[in-house]
C-alpha cells in the first residue's frame, strides 16, 4: 500500500512539471575541471569540490594550463601562496586565514581535505583577473576556468563533444583515459618558488631627493624596511629637507656617478663636494658610490683614485625597469627574479610615479616569504661586477 501511494506521488509530481511546461533532468554525477581549452585529468588532483555552495579545487588547478598562476605550499607550516601579476594571496590553512600581498584579508580560507589543498573558485579568479563558469550538459558539468584568450563555452563545448563522451564514460565505467593535462608554468618547473629567496636584498633608489621619493619612503615605513637612495653627482639643487628625512629614518645614503669620462682627480673633488653639503645638512657622510654603467665602465685610473680616497664601489644586480613598465609589470619582474635566486640581490629603483606602487607590492611579499633586506654600509662586503674592489 505505501509503494503504491510513493508511485503515485511521483507520477502526480511528475505530471505537475509536465502540465506547468517545466523539463525535468537529473542531475549530472560528474563535474569535469577545464582550464582554458583544455579538460583536466579525472584525478583527485584536479576534481573539484562544493563546499557550502561555494566550488573549490586543489590549487594544481591554477598552477596547470596557461593562465600565468604561480603555487608555492609549505607543508610544514600549512602555508599556499598563490601569485601573478606582482600580486598573491597567502591562505594559512590550519588557521583559516587568507590576505593579500598588501596583508588585506578575505573571507573564503582554504581547506585541507583527503590530501588536497582546495581554494575558492570564485575568489582566486576574481583576485587574479581570470573567469570562470559552469557548463551543464546532459552528461556532466563542467567547471571551466579562462584567462581572456580562451573561445566561448559554446565553442569550447562543440568543439569537445567527443572528448567529453568519452570521459563520462570512463568515469561510468571505472577507468581513467589517457588526458594530459596543460603544461605548467614554465619558471615555477626551472625555478621551484618554495625553495629559492635571496640571501639579502639592497633596496636601492637613485635620482633621489625626487619628486616621488616621499612616496618612496612613506612605502618603506609602512613595511619597516630601509634603503639605500642614491644622489646624482650631477644634480644641481638637493631637496635639502628630504634628505633629513632619508638619514632620520635610518635609510643609508650613497653617490650615483653617469659619467664615465671625467677625470680621476674630478670625480673625487665632485664625490667630496656632495659631501660636505651631506655633512652640513644630514650630519652624515658616504663613502658609497654606483657608477650607472658599472664599475667596470670605469678607467683603471678612476677606479684607482675612488678607492684611494676612501670610496666603495657597489653595482646594482636587478634593474627594476620602473621607468618602462607599469607598476604591476615592475613588482612582477622584481619578485620573479627574487624566485630564482638563493643569492644576494642589489634591486636599482628610480623616483617614478609607479615606484612607489611597485614597492608596496614587493615588499609584501619580501614579507611573506621572509627576504630580509638592509641598506648599504661600508661594514659589507661591496657588490660589483669585478668582485675584487674592496
Amino acid at each position: 500500500m505505501k509503494n503504491s501511494l510513493k508511485r503515485f506521488a511521483v507520477f502526480l509530481l511528475t505530471a505537475v512539471f509536465l502540465i506547468s511546461g517545466i523539463t525535468v533532468f537529473a542531475a549530472p554525477a560528474l563535474t569535469i575541471t577545464a582550464v582554458n581549452d583544455s579538460f583536466l585529468p579525472l584525478s583527485s588532483s584536479y576534481m573539484p569540490t562544493r563546499i557550502g555552495g561555494e566550488y573549490f579545487v586543489p590549487y594544481a588547478v591554477f598552477s596547470s594550463g596557461g593562465i600565468g598562476v604561480r603555487s608555492s605550499y609549505d607543508g610544514g607550516q600549512q602555508m599556499l601562496v598563490l601569485s601573478s601579476g606582482g600580486r598573491s594571496l597567502t591562505y594559512l590553512i590550519a588557521q583559516g586565514y587568507v590576505y593579500d600581498q598588501n596583508m588585506r584579508s578575505y573571507d573564503t580560507p582554504a581547506y585541507s581535505l583527503n590530501g588536497q589543498i582546495y581554494v575558492p573558485v570564485r575568489t582566486v579568479c576574481s583576485f587574479f583577473g581570470l573567469s570562470y563558469s559552469l557548463i551543464t550538459s546532459t552528461s556532466a558539468q563542467i567547471l571551466r576556468i579562462c584567462s581572456s584568450s580562451s573561445v566561448s563555452d559554446s565553442s569550447f563545448l562543440s568543439t569537445n563533444k567527443d572528448r567529453l563522451a568519452g570521459l563520462v564514460d570512463a568515469y561510468q565505467n571505472g577507468t581513467t583515459p589517457p588526458v594530459k593535462p596543460p603544461a605548467a608554468n614554465t619558471a615555477e618547473e626551472e625555478q621551484p618558488e618554495e625553495t629559492h629567496k635571496p640571501s639579502m636584498v639592497y633596496l636601492t633608489f637613485f635620482n633621489a631627493p625626487g619628486k616621488h621619493t616621499r612616496e618612496i619612503l612613506n612605502a618603506l615605513e609602512e613595511y619597516g624596511r630601509t634603503g639605500t637612495f642614491f644622489l646624482s653627482l650631477e644634480q644641481e639643487t638637493l631637496d635639502t629637507s628630504l634628505l633629513r628625512r632619508i638619514v632620520g629614518e635610518g635609510h643609508a645614503l650613497g653617490l650615483a656617478l653617469s659619467a664615465s669620462t671625467v677625470a680621476p682627480d674630478t670625480l673625487v673633488e665632485t664625490a667630496n663636494r656632495y659631501n660636505a653639503i651631506l655633512l652640513e645638512e644630514t650630519g652624515i657622510t658616504t663613502r658609497i658610490i654606483s657608477p650607472l654603467a658599472g664599475s667596470k665602465a670605469l678607467t683603471a685610473a678612476q677606479t684607482e683614485a675612488l678607492i684611494g680616497a676612501g670610496y666603495r664601489l657597489w653595482d646594482t644586480t636587478l634593474d627594476s625597469s620602473d621607468d618602462d613598465l607599469s607598476a604591476n609589470r615592475t613588482a612582477d619582474g622584481v619578485t620573479t627574479a627574487f624566485s630564482r635566486t638563493d643569492s644576494p640581490v642589489v634591486v636599482r629603483f628610480r623616483d617614478r610615479g609607479v615606484t612607489a606602487s611597485a614597492l608596496r607590492t614587493i615588499l609584501g611579499y619580501m614579507r611573506t616569504n621572509g627576504i630580509t633586506s638592509a641598506g648599504i654600509s661600508v661594514l659589507r662586503a661591496p657588490i660589483n661586477q669585478r668582485g675584487d674592489l674592496r
